[in-house]
């Protein structure tokens, strides 16, 4: 069916070709080939034992990407591979304060445990006397929230594909008895494309 109202933003005008698309604030990629999988892991896995070595003098530090109760996320290049890369600045006072430890720590290991291609990579983790850092892949093409409010509203068609991309990441978190608790349209993050 037609979206009405106002035309969708031009990432979004077209179909998207490849169905693996969206990306959930807290983890998601894409890439549907199994050997391709693999070799990711595999490269992901070298990429965190590195990163979970590094400190922050490692990275020239951005913009500011976003902000939350304990902290920041800043955009980053490792300045060893001149890779970039999305750092979550936590701070350790506020953590404890809020009493979310538990939480963090939790999260750490969610988020490098699971593999799916639509959730967005840690690629390591570290941390200083006043932070704990999380080295996550940096998706550019901004907040769902952000393109939905440009477009005012989507057409059916592509409503049922962010809603089918979304749904495949919670059947794969709830097999593995995960429960994602924070979904809304400003923690789903897009490639330029719209996937």
């Amino acid at each position: 069916g037609d979206g009405g109202g106002r035309p969708l933003p031009p990432l979004l005008q077209q179909q998207p070709a490849n169905p693996e698309v969206v990306k959930i604030e807290t983890r998601y990629r894409s890439d549907n080939n199994r050997s391709d999988n693999h070799h990711h892991y595999q490269q992901q896995q070298h990429e965190e034992l590195i990163l979970d070595n590094s400190n922050i003098n490692d990275y020239t530090l951005g913009k500011t990407l976003g902000t939350g109760s304990f902290g920041r996320v800043r955009f980053v290049t490792y300045n060893n591979n001149g890779k970039h890369y999305a750092l979550k600045i936590l701070k350790k006072a506020s953590i404890i304060k809020l009493k979310q430890v538990d939480h963090i720590i939790s999260e750490k290991n969610i988020l490098r445990m699971i593999n799916h291609p639509n959730i967005v990579n840690l690629y390591g983790s570290f941390q200083d006397n006043k932070y704990l850092y999380l080295a996550m892949e940096y998706v550019n093409g901004g907040e769902f929230f952000s393109h939905l409010r440009k477009a005012g509203r989507f057409n059916n068609d592509i409503s049922r594909f962010y809603a089918a991309q979304i749904v495949s990441i919670f059947e794969y978190l709830h097999n593995k008895d995960i429960i994602y608790r924070d979904l809304k349209p400003e923690n789903i993050l897009l490639l330029p494309d719209g996937y």
